[in-house]
């Protein structure tokens, strides 16, 4: 009953304060209720764009280069709780620069000229690499007027 009491009394005194801590725990608890929510929805979008591109389960990456890496890698893809495996392939961060002096940073990708049997991009339109070819995220070559 005292406690009660006191927190009544408080939030008459206060009402600016207790109508804020109200309004912070109210859009609070509806953030959380819908990102919760949604959960499902973004697990099931993931799902999709990995069946369609045959996306890996994990991704090894490795800033060096050498036989040591190699051997590493080797190792790391004949594991037995490995399935299968894609590559090893480079990853060369660079500038791209286009005719008109656009230029963005950009993260290239090395791989085969045959699609393997895991992560492969879904290509949309035009066609999988070819030798000396390059292929474009969509977003990526709008944004570049390609």
């Amino acid at each position: 009953m005292l406690v009660t009491r006191l927190v009544l009394a408080d939030l008459r005194r206060h009402r600016v304060q207790a109508a804020m801590l109200l309004l912070a725990v109210t859009v609070a608890t509806a953030t959380m209720t819908l990102g919760l929510s949604l959960r499902d929805v973004s697990d099931a979008l993931y799902e999709q764009t990995k069946r369609a591109s045959a996306g890996p389960d994990m991704v090894a990456l490795s800033g060096e280069t050498g036989p040591e890496v190699t051997s590493a890698l080797t190792s790391l893809a004949e594991a037995p709780e490995v399935v299968a495996h894609h590559g090893p392939y480079r990853v060369v961060y660079a500038d791209l620069t286009t005719r008109d002096s656009a230029s963005s940073p950009v993260v290239v990708h090395g791989f085969a000229e045959t699609p393997g049997a895991l992560d492969r991009p879904l290509v949309t339109s035009g066609r999988w690499i070819r030798s000396g070819g390059t292929v474009l995220e969509r977003g990526f070559a709008t944004a570049l007027g390609g």
